[in-house]
């Protein structure tokens, strides 16, 4: 069984940086982004990781692959880690889309909240099952997602969440058992 996860969000990209909805598989790293890998892996070289997993989007594989030059780990890309898909909602304002969400809208094309918090339980229930120190690179809304679900928090309330580009955090997996996707699933 898993002895520690550790999330981390990708790199500032210059939507993040404009407060931008981005594609889940795209975005350019902003120079502070491109400073920050350099310092978040170094910190991650201390964490005694042993498996990484990554979202196959670019912004999280510029970290994921400086990240493995260093430790000489394999990385192990997944769609299921990738971002919120916010169809219609990519390239709008974050502020005019926390609007929509407030009134429980979703996107065309897209993912809402109830759906990614089913995604992140997913995601939960099978790195669980991993041994050793796992990374996971991936982005803030299903950081967001994860964190919440570890803490028994609905979907509204994880994303209220506060998860920082470059964010390193350990998710207490004390918990698992109580998340009704984790329970009465044999481990």
């Amino acid at each position: 069984m898993i002895s520690k996860l550790f999330i981390i969000r990708h790199p500032e990209t210059i939507n993040n940086r404009e407060k931008i909805i981005e594609d889940p598989l795209k975005g350019e790293l902003s120079e502070v982004g491109k400073s920050q890998i350099i310092i978040a892996v170094k910190k991650l070289m201390s964490l005694g990781i042993t498996k990484v997993y990554s979202s196959d989007s670019l912004r999280c594989k510029e970290l994921s692959q400086y990240f493995s030059k260093k430790s000489g780990l394999k990385i192990n890309y997944d769609p299921i880690f990738r971002e919120v898909n916010s169809g219609e909602w990519i390239g709008m304002k974050k502020s005019d889309v926390k609007k929509l969400i407030a009134e429980h809208k979703r996107p065309k094309n897209g993912e809402d909240l109830d759906q990614l918090m089913e995604r992140a339980k997913i995601i939960l229930y099978r790195l669980v099952k991993e041994e050793g120190n796992i990374l996971l690179i991936t982005h803030g809304c299903i950081g967001k997602m994860l964190m919440g679900a570890t803490k028994n928090l609905n979907p509204y309330e994880s994303d209220e969440l506060d998860l920082r580009n470059c964010q390193i955090v350990e998710l207490d997996l004390k918990n698992l058992v109580s998340i009704p996707i984790l329970r009465n699933k044999k481990r």
